[in-house]
Protein backbone atom coordinates (compact mmCIF):
# COMPACT_ATOMS: atom_id res chain seq x y z
CA UNK A 1 0.00 0.00 0.00
CA UNK A 2 1.45 3.35 -1.06
CA UNK A 3 1.01 6.64 0.84
CA UNK A 4 2.15 10.00 -0.54
CA UNK A 5 5.11 10.91 1.70
CA UNK A 6 5.20 14.28 3.43
CA UNK A 7 7.95 16.50 2.00
CA UNK A 8 10.26 19.05 3.58
CA UNK A 9 10.83 22.76 3.13
CA UNK A 10 14.45 23.95 2.98
CA UNK A 11 15.94 26.55 5.30
CA UNK A 12 19.48 27.94 5.26
CA UNK A 13 20.32 27.72 8.95
CA UNK A 14 19.27 25.71 12.00
CA UNK A 15 17.76 27.41 15.03
CA UNK A 16 17.06 26.48 18.62
CA UNK A 17 13.37 26.11 19.42
CA UNK A 18 11.76 23.87 22.03
CA UNK A 19 8.73 23.32 19.78
CA UNK A 20 10.87 21.19 17.45
CA UNK A 21 12.95 18.05 17.44
CA UNK A 22 16.11 17.69 15.36
CA UNK A 23 16.85 14.50 13.42
CA UNK A 24 19.97 13.48 11.54
CA UNK A 25 19.21 13.79 7.82
CA UNK A 26 20.53 10.56 6.40
CA UNK A 27 22.07 10.50 2.93
CA UNK A 28 20.06 7.87 1.10
CA UNK A 29 16.77 7.27 -0.68
CA UNK A 30 13.37 7.97 0.84
CA UNK A 31 11.51 4.69 1.07
CA UNK A 32 8.15 3.55 2.41
CA UNK A 33 7.94 -0.02 3.68
CA UNK A 34 4.43 -1.42 3.81
CA UNK A 35 3.27 -4.73 5.21
CA UNK A 36 -0.33 -5.09 4.12
CA UNK A 37 -2.35 -8.30 4.10
CA UNK A 38 0.84 -10.16 4.91
CA UNK A 39 2.85 -8.80 1.95
CA UNK A 40 5.87 -6.51 2.33
CA UNK A 41 6.39 -3.89 -0.36
CA UNK A 42 8.88 -1.05 -0.75
CA UNK A 43 8.08 2.18 -2.57
CA UNK A 44 10.11 5.27 -3.40
CA UNK A 45 8.55 8.68 -2.79
CA UNK A 46 7.70 8.76 -6.52
CA UNK A 47 5.58 5.60 -6.17
CA UNK A 48 8.13 3.37 -7.89
CA UNK A 49 8.13 -0.11 -6.38
CA UNK A 50 11.50 -1.53 -5.28
CA UNK A 51 10.29 -4.70 -3.56
CA UNK A 52 12.08 -7.03 -5.97
CA UNK A 53 15.26 -4.93 -6.01
CA UNK A 54 15.83 -4.94 -2.24
CA UNK A 55 14.79 -8.48 -1.41
CA UNK A 56 16.75 -8.47 1.86
CA UNK A 57 13.85 -6.60 3.51
CA UNK A 58 11.23 -9.25 2.84
CA UNK A 59 11.58 -10.67 6.34
CA UNK A 60 11.63 -7.39 8.25
CA UNK A 61 9.64 -7.80 11.46
CA UNK A 62 6.85 -5.24 11.32
CA UNK A 63 3.20 -5.77 12.26
CA UNK A 64 0.69 -6.53 9.50
CA UNK A 65 -1.21 -3.58 7.97
CA UNK A 66 1.56 -1.20 9.00
CA UNK A 67 3.42 1.46 6.97
CA UNK A 68 6.73 3.03 7.96
CA UNK A 69 8.39 6.12 6.49
CA UNK A 70 12.12 5.45 6.17
CA UNK A 71 15.42 6.31 4.58
CA UNK A 72 17.26 3.53 2.77
CA UNK A 73 21.01 3.83 3.35
CA UNK A 74 24.22 1.95 2.59
CA UNK A 75 26.73 1.71 5.42
CA UNK A 76 30.41 2.05 4.53
CA UNK A 77 33.52 0.74 6.32
CA UNK A 78 33.54 3.77 8.64
CA UNK A 79 29.96 3.09 9.71
CA UNK A 80 28.63 6.12 7.83
CA UNK A 81 25.81 6.18 5.34
CA UNK A 82 27.31 6.67 1.90
CA UNK A 83 25.17 7.83 -1.02
CA UNK A 84 27.63 6.79 -3.73
CA UNK A 85 27.91 3.35 -2.15
CA UNK A 86 24.10 3.08 -2.15
CA UNK A 87 24.03 3.84 -5.88
CA UNK A 88 26.64 1.15 -6.49
CA UNK A 89 24.76 -1.41 -4.38
CA UNK A 90 21.57 -0.69 -6.29
CA UNK A 91 23.31 -1.64 -9.54
CA UNK A 92 25.22 -4.63 -8.11
CA UNK A 93 24.05 -8.21 -8.62
CA UNK A 94 25.41 -9.13 -5.19
CA UNK A 95 25.59 -6.82 -2.18
CA UNK A 96 29.08 -5.95 -0.98
CA UNK A 97 27.92 -3.53 1.74
CA UNK A 98 25.02 -3.72 4.20
CA UNK A 99 21.82 -1.81 3.50
CA UNK A 100 19.54 -0.51 6.23
CA UNK A 101 16.11 1.03 6.47
CA UNK A 102 16.08 3.82 9.05
CA UNK A 103 12.49 4.44 10.17
CA UNK A 104 11.58 7.94 11.32
CA UNK A 105 7.76 7.81 11.23
CA UNK A 106 4.87 5.37 11.35
CA UNK A 107 1.84 6.19 9.19
CA UNK A 108 -0.40 3.16 9.73
CA UNK A 109 -0.33 0.64 12.55
CA UNK A 110 -2.42 -2.54 12.28
CA UNK A 111 -4.72 -0.75 9.83
CA UNK A 112 -5.18 2.41 11.92
CA UNK A 113 -4.30 5.68 10.17
CA UNK A 114 -1.92 7.54 12.49
CA UNK A 115 -1.25 10.57 10.29
CA UNK A 116 -3.56 12.88 12.26
CA UNK A 117 -1.79 12.10 15.51
CA UNK A 118 0.96 14.53 16.66
CA UNK A 119 4.52 13.69 15.63
CA UNK A 120 5.73 12.80 19.11
CA UNK A 121 2.84 10.41 19.65
CA UNK A 122 3.67 8.71 16.36
CA UNK A 123 7.33 8.47 17.37
CA UNK A 124 6.37 6.81 20.63
CA UNK A 125 4.22 4.25 18.80
CA UNK A 126 7.11 3.61 16.41
CA UNK A 127 9.49 2.98 19.32
CA UNK A 128 6.97 0.71 21.05
CA UNK A 129 6.15 -1.57 18.11
CA UNK A 130 9.43 -1.82 16.17
CA UNK A 131 12.28 -3.93 17.48
CA UNK A 132 15.54 -2.66 15.87
CA UNK A 133 17.46 -5.23 13.85
CA UNK A 134 20.39 -5.35 11.43
CA UNK A 135 18.30 -4.11 8.51
CA UNK A 136 15.70 -1.93 10.25
CA UNK A 137 16.56 0.69 12.87
CA UNK A 138 14.82 3.76 14.30
CA UNK A 139 16.23 7.24 13.84
CA UNK A 140 17.48 9.18 16.85
CA UNK A 141 16.57 12.79 17.58
CA UNK A 142 17.39 15.65 19.94
CA UNK A 143 15.23 18.35 21.46
CA UNK A 144 15.00 21.47 19.31
CA UNK A 145 16.68 23.54 22.03
CA UNK A 146 19.94 21.83 20.97
CA UNK A 147 19.41 21.98 17.19
CA UNK A 148 22.23 24.42 16.38
CA UNK A 149 24.79 22.45 18.38
CA UNK A 150 23.52 19.21 16.85
CA UNK A 151 23.87 20.65 13.34
CA UNK A 152 27.47 21.69 14.02
CA UNK A 153 28.25 18.19 15.26
CA UNK A 154 26.70 16.67 12.14
CA UNK A 155 28.73 19.06 9.97
CA UNK A 156 31.99 18.22 11.77
CA UNK A 157 31.48 14.55 10.93
CA UNK A 158 30.91 15.29 7.23
CA UNK A 159 27.25 14.24 7.31
CA UNK A 160 24.44 15.67 5.20
CA UNK A 161 22.50 17.82 7.66
CA UNK A 162 19.48 17.74 9.96
CA UNK A 163 15.71 17.82 9.74
CA UNK A 164 13.73 19.97 12.18
CA UNK A 165 10.14 18.90 12.86
CA UNK A 166 7.42 20.49 14.94
CA UNK A 167 6.59 18.17 17.83
CA UNK A 168 2.83 18.61 17.43
CA UNK A 169 2.78 18.41 13.61
CA UNK A 170 0.43 16.08 11.76
CA UNK A 171 1.51 14.10 8.71
CA UNK A 172 0.32 15.91 5.59
CA UNK A 173 -2.29 13.68 3.94
CA UNK A 174 -1.55 15.00 0.44
CA UNK A 175 2.22 14.53 0.59
CA UNK A 176 2.93 18.25 0.17
CA UNK A 177 5.92 20.24 1.35
CA UNK A 178 5.31 21.66 4.76
CA UNK A 179 6.98 24.28 6.93
CA UNK A 180 6.34 21.91 9.84
CA UNK A 181 9.25 19.80 8.52
CA UNK A 182 12.43 21.70 7.65
CA UNK A 183 15.68 20.41 6.19
CA UNK A 184 19.01 22.12 6.81
CA UNK A 185 21.82 20.94 4.53
CA UNK A 186 25.43 21.02 5.75
CA UNK A 187 26.91 22.16 2.45
CA UNK A 188 30.60 22.12 1.65
CA UNK A 189 31.98 25.13 -0.25
CA UNK A 190 34.94 25.64 -2.58
CA UNK A 191 36.14 28.23 -5.09
CA UNK A 192 36.03 26.84 -8.62
CA UNK A 193 36.59 28.08 -12.15
CA UNK A 194 33.87 28.39 -14.78
CA UNK A 195 35.06 26.41 -17.80
CA UNK A 196 32.09 26.96 -20.05
CA UNK A 197 28.35 27.18 -20.51
CA UNK A 198 26.12 24.60 -22.16
CA UNK A 199 23.78 26.24 -24.67
CA UNK A 200 21.05 23.76 -25.65
CA UNK A 201 20.27 22.89 -22.04
CA UNK A 202 21.59 25.38 -19.52
CA UNK A 203 24.53 24.24 -17.47
CA UNK A 204 27.77 25.69 -16.12
CA UNK A 205 30.91 23.57 -16.50
CA UNK A 206 33.11 23.73 -13.40
CA UNK A 207 36.83 23.10 -13.00
CA UNK A 208 39.07 22.90 -9.97
CA UNK A 209 41.75 25.58 -9.88
CA UNK A 210 44.24 22.99 -11.17
CA UNK A 211 42.12 22.59 -14.32
CA UNK A 212 40.49 19.24 -13.52
CA UNK A 213 36.80 18.92 -14.33
CA UNK A 214 34.58 19.19 -11.23
CA UNK A 215 31.04 18.82 -12.56
CA UNK A 216 28.19 21.04 -13.71
CA UNK A 217 25.77 23.51 -12.14
CA UNK A 218 22.38 22.80 -13.70
CA UNK A 219 20.35 25.54 -12.02
CA UNK A 220 20.89 29.27 -11.49
CA UNK A 221 18.45 32.04 -10.66
CA UNK A 222 17.54 34.50 -13.42
CA UNK A 223 19.58 37.19 -11.68
CA UNK A 224 22.69 35.00 -11.50
CA UNK A 225 22.32 33.88 -15.11
CA UNK A 226 22.14 37.53 -16.14
CA UNK A 227 25.34 38.29 -14.23
CA UNK A 228 27.05 35.23 -15.70
CA UNK A 229 26.25 36.22 -19.28
CA UNK A 230 27.42 39.79 -18.60
CA UNK A 231 30.88 38.37 -17.83
CA UNK A 232 31.17 36.10 -20.88
CA UNK A 233 32.84 38.60 -23.20
CA UNK A 234 35.79 38.97 -20.80
CA UNK A 235 36.47 35.24 -20.63
CA UNK A 236 35.19 33.63 -23.85
CA UNK A 237 37.72 31.51 -25.73
CA UNK A 238 35.45 30.06 -28.40
CA UNK A 239 31.83 29.19 -29.10
CA UNK A 240 29.95 26.60 -31.13
CA UNK A 241 26.32 25.52 -31.32
CA UNK A 242 26.59 23.46 -28.14
CA UNK A 243 28.94 25.31 -25.80
CA UNK A 244 30.59 28.60 -24.91
CA UNK A 245 34.12 27.78 -23.73
CA UNK A 246 35.68 30.13 -21.18
CA UNK A 247 39.27 30.62 -20.03
CA UNK A 248 38.84 29.20 -16.49
CA UNK A 249 39.64 32.62 -15.00
CA UNK A 250 36.09 33.37 -13.86
CA UNK A 251 36.06 32.15 -10.24
CA UNK A 252 32.91 31.50 -8.24
CA UNK A 253 32.18 29.99 -4.85
CA UNK A 254 30.24 26.74 -5.17
CA UNK A 255 28.34 24.83 -2.51
CA UNK A 256 27.79 21.08 -2.83
CA UNK A 257 26.68 18.04 -0.82
CA UNK A 258 29.92 16.06 -1.10
CA UNK A 259 32.43 14.71 -3.60
CA UNK A 260 32.24 11.39 -5.39
CA UNK A 261 35.35 9.22 -5.54
CA UNK A 262 35.89 10.48 -9.09
CA UNK A 263 36.26 14.01 -7.70
CA UNK A 264 33.00 15.20 -9.21
CA UNK A 265 30.81 17.37 -7.00
CA UNK A 266 27.40 16.14 -5.96
CA UNK A 267 24.62 18.65 -6.66
CA UNK A 268 26.78 21.78 -7.04
CA UNK A 269 25.10 25.20 -6.74
CA UNK A 270 26.34 28.77 -6.93
CA UNK A 271 27.06 30.03 -3.43
CA UNK A 272 28.48 33.47 -4.21
CA UNK A 273 30.41 35.48 -6.79
CA UNK A 274 34.03 36.04 -5.82
CA UNK A 275 34.45 39.77 -5.28
CA UNK A 276 37.70 40.09 -7.21
CA UNK A 277 36.28 38.87 -10.56
CA UNK A 278 37.29 41.81 -12.77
Amino acid sequence: MFIEPMLLEKVDKPFNDSRYVGEWKMDGWRMLISKWDGKIRLYSRHKNEFTSVFKEFQNVAIPDNTILDCELIAVDEEGKCNFELLQNQYRAKHRTAPLQLVAFDILFYKGEDLRKKPLMERKQILADVIEPSDNLVITQYVDGTDAVQYFELIKQHGLEGIVMKLKDSFYDLRGRRSSAWLKVIAYNTEFLAVGGISKKKFGVYLSYLNGEYAGMIEFMSKEDRKKLYSLISKHKVREDENKITLDNKLIIEVKFRNKFKSGLLRLPLLSSWETDNK
